[in-house]
Formats: structure tokens, sequence, C-alpha cells
């Protein structure tokens, strides 16, 4: 037991030993009245309290004492190892967001609205109408899908399309299932200009083959006449193709498995079509958002690592999900213990890819992201499994806490300079000789005066109090140097949809960095996962190019 925790316990055990010897004194003088003398009355209820709190103040200005004390050379050596031991993954995000509150940064935090509704379809226990929170501007249209023989859309269809003559095909799909696909259509919307960029990207791609193809006409004279025509017109287009081209995009959706699934991920495919993108990159990855299976952290973990690839690589990642449904209310609400939730929506889109496709894709709205995970050791690990400590538990999110200040400071907030010493030192083994950190403190306290931090996480303050008072002490460190501290925690958004916590809270951030880029802003968002941290920090795109 460490002493930090025994001193604790001796102040406890001393305020109760406090309180019980003035309780029984009391009783006892207040039968023998004739017994309590000016010298009983200073003894007993004096100067024996006055020793017992006395201590009591002793041992706490003790404690604090130790708080403000350095850690240890032998502390700071193994944090700031494990800290830059952790590999920082640079990525380019793209992000829409659709929440009842807004689709940007100014709408979701300014709106103070109460956007509760009484529901005409929806009753709790007790038969009364549930309140809700929906999305009144996404209109659920009849359920149906698009016949395979339905072409891309173009200018030339898109009139077809509106004026329903696209041969559909009704279906019988549950209220949950037709909700889904409205968000996910709206998503898409939302999304259009980016859409468009990825498929004039692979219209190029697929007209460097039509090139590639039209090169075999000269294997025999009688195909020239043919194709002389189609070579002639795709010469221009020939010449402003890049060198780079990216042959293949992940695509991923994330509903609730309660859900249609093949219904949604035809539905995704076929509109995903509509706006360009040809049927061969349409191979869809179902990830179900209540599955143990699947986590927001192995997806983002194994999506980093392919992105770390000096190849060009892009994915695409679309969640919704849809609390307002009684087939949901049978499946979560009527089995739980969360009487007082309100039912609500969301969804999101992400466009996540590297520096090589930088390159070449020139997405408007994208944010230059830096990842990295804060963990702790196997040892470290094991213990908290022995002592079966709570994966959101103060202890290992105070650790986590102290490590990414610390990264932070020694960095000056931009982890691509930790990056560019890593890749030096892989190249150059005798720099490995000079790994001790440098000393930013006095560089970082001076520039922190003039900076403004803007920190986001995932926190939902109502049910987390005790780490949000954690997360305080850590906003608190940069404050005292000098630094403009605005903080956001966002973990009420769909509190009861793992994926959309840590989806939602990183949407948002990358749509602050869009409506504020103002230079002297630095801004990141902290992400809780199960016996570590996901620290995102936007930087400057300058910084990574």
């Amino acid at each position: 037991m460490t002493t930090k925790k025994l001193m604790t316990y001796a102040r406890v055990v001393l305020v109760v030993i406090l309180l019980i010897y003035l309780l029984l004194v009391w009783m006892y003088f207040k039968d023998n009245v004739s017994q309590l003398t000016s010298f009983n009355l200073l003894v007993w209820f004096v100067v024996v309290p006055l020793l017992i709190f006395s201590t009591i103040l002793l041992i706490r200005w003790r404690q604090k004492k130790r708080e403000q004390q350095p850690e240890p050379e032998s502390v700071k050596t193994a944090v700031d190892k494990s800290v830059s031991s952790s590999d920082s993954y640079p990525l380019f995000i793209y992000s829409s967001l659709c929440l009842p509150e807004g689709d940007s940064w100014a709408e979701i935090i300014e709106n103070d609205n109460d956007l509760t509704l009484l529901s005409e379809t929806l009753t709790d226990f007790d038969g009364l109408p549930m309140l809700i929170k929906p999305i009144d501007r996404v209109i659920t249209q009849p359920a149906f899908v698009y016949d395979d023989d339905l072409p891309a859309r173009t200018d030339d269809n898109d009139d077809l399309l509106n004026s329903g003559n696209a041969n559909l095909i009704d279906v019988d799909i549950d209220t949950l299932t037709l909700r889904l696909a409205a968000l996910i259509s709206e998503q898409l919307n939302l999304s259009e200009a980016a859409l468009s960029v990825l498929t004039q990207h692979y219209d190029l791609i697929a007209h460097q083959e039509h090139n590639e193809t039209n090169a075999a006409l000269h294997a025999h004279p009688e195909w020239q006449t043919h194709y002389i025509t189609s070579t002639h017109d795709d010469e221009s287009v020939s010449a402003d193709t890049p060198t780079t081209l990216i042959s293949e995009l992940n695509i991923y959706l994330c509903v609730p498995s309660i859900a249609d699934t093949d219904y949604l991920v035809k539905f995704v495919k076929q509109q995903l079509m509509t706006y360009g993108l040809p049927e061969t990159l349409l191979a869809i990855t179902l990830l179900e958002a209540n599955s143990e299976d699947h986590n927001p952290l192995q997806f983002f973990e194994e999506q980093l690592v392919v992105l770390s690839a000096d190849e060009a690589k892009v994915c695409l990642l679309l969640a919704a999900d849809s609390q307002i449904s009684e087939v949901w209310l049978d499946e979560y609400l009527n089995t739980t213990e969360t009487l007082n939730h309100i039912p609500t929506e969301a969804s999101t889109l992400f466009i996540f890819y590297n520096q090589a496709a930088r390159t070449v894709l020139d997405i408007e709205g994208t944010t230059n992201v830096s990842a990295l995970k804060i963990t702790d050791d196997a040892e470290q690990i094991n213990r908290a499994n022995d002592e079966t400590i709570s994966a959101r538990s103060s202890q290992y999110y105070t650790r986590h806490l102290r490590k990414i200040k610390r990264l932070l400071s020694n960095n000056a907030f931009v982890l691509s300079a930790l990056r560019e010493d890593k890749a030096h030192s892989k190249n150059d083994p005798q720099i490995k000789t000079k790994a001790t950190p440098p000393d930013h403190e006095s560089t970082t306290t001076h520039s922190l005066s003039t900076k403004s931090l803007k920190i986001l996480s995932d926190i939902n303050p109502s049910k987390q109090p005790y780490d949000l008072a954690v997360f305080m002490t850590f906003v608190d460190s940069f404050v005292e140097k000098g630094a403009l501290v605005n903080e956001h925690h966002l973990g009420h958004y769909m509190p009861l949809n793992l994926w959309l916590q840590s989806l939602i809270s990183l949407s948002i951030l990358t749509q602050l960095a869009v409506e504020d880029q103002h230079e002297s802003d630095i801004k990141f968002l902290i992400t809780q996962h199960k016996h570590c941290c996901m620290l995102w920090l936007v930087e400057d795109f300058d910084t990574s190019e």
C-alpha cells in the first residue's frame, strides 16, 4: 500500500475517532453535570480535541508536501521512456457529423435549446409518452432498395432518379433500419463535396486503365481504326493524371446488429454508386456497434498501422445509431437500469487518409491530426486485472494524463517533432546515444503564455465526476503556466454507444479545427479506452509535409 493511501486512511480514522470521542464525552458529562469543572472542561473539550485535530492537520500538511515534491528521476525516466517509445501516427481526417444539436462545432456547442419532445409512438413502462431527442431535419423515406441495373449518378440520369422512375423495389423494413438508412443518406448529402473529390480521382484511374487497354491496338492494324478516336480523346486526361494513384478504398459501416444489416450494406453501396464511386471499389466491411469482436480502439489501431505505410491509403467510415425505435427500446432500454435515458440519434462520416494520399487528394475541410496511444506496460495491466481495477478508474487515468501532460510539454505540442527524432535515430545509430529528451520547460512555459488551449474529452460529467476532477488537475497544470484553457467534455452524446462516443468526439475536434484556425490555438482530444487513452492532436499542415 502506498504512503499516500496510508496517510489518507489515517486522516479518515482520526476524524472518526474525534467525532466518537466528542459524542462520548458529551454524553458522559450530560449525565454527570456536577463533575464538569473548569479544569475538566478545558482538558476534555479543548486540549484533547485540539491534539487530535492538530494530528489530522499535520498529516494533511505532510501529504500536500509530498504531492508538491518533484517525482523521482527514476519515475520520470520510466514515464518518458514509455511515452517516447509509443508510436505517433500522422493522418488527415475529413469528417461530417449529424446530431440533434446541429452539424458543426458552432451549432453543437452554442445550442442551448431544449431539443426534447414527446414521442407520438414510444411509451415508457407506465404507458406514458416518452421524451425523445430526434434529428428533425432528417426525413425518413419509404423503404426501398435500388435495382441492380440502376446506373451510377451522372448529370444525364439525375432527373431520372428525382422523378422516381428508377425501378425502385419496395421492401418491408423495420423502423430502426429505415431510420438508420435515412441518417446515412443525410450524412452522404453533407459530405457530397468530399465524395466528389474521391470520385474524380477514381475517374482518373479508370481513364488511365482505359488508355493502357488502348495500347494494345498497336498489336494489330485492324484495331487502329476502331480505337483511334477514344485514344485521341484520352490524351489530355492522361497528361493530367497524377503519378500517385489510390487504387483501393476501404469502406466500413458501423451500425447496431439489431438492424437489418444486409439491407443497410446494400443501401450504402447503391447510394455510393449514385455519388459516382465505381462499383468495383464498393466492398463494405460491417462493424457491429454492440459486438465485443469490434471496438473503436481496435479499429483505430488497425487503420493507423495501415495508414502509416508509404503507399497512398484511404479509409471511409460511416457510423449511425438511432434509439428512437421500439426495436431498440426492447433490446436495450427495457433490460438496463437507465430509466432516465432520453433516446436520441446520431451519425458520422469519416475519410481517413495518409500523407501519400494527401498529395493527390485535396478535400476541403480536412484536418491534419496526430494520433498517439498512451498505455501502461504489461506489468501494470496485469496488476490492474489482479486487483480488479475498473477500466476507467482514477489510478490508470491519472497515470495516462501525467504521461500526456509531460509529452505535450516536452514536445511543445508538436508530435511530428517526436516522429522526426525517431526517424533520425533509426537512420543514424549514433543519435541513440543522445536520446535524452531536451528540457523544454522554460520555452514551453513562455510559449504557453501566448497560447490558447482547447481541450476536448469524451468524459460524461454527470456519470464520471471523479474522472472529471482528475482531468481538471491536468487542465490546471497548463493554466498555471499562463495558458488560456477552454475544456469541453462530450461524453453525454450517445452514452450507450461506445463507437459514437469516440467518433463524435473526434468529429467535433476536426470541426473545431476547420472553423477556428487561429495560429495561437492548440487543440487536442483525449478519448478513454480499456487500459489506455488516445491523444488526438491537431497539427499544422506544414508540420508533416
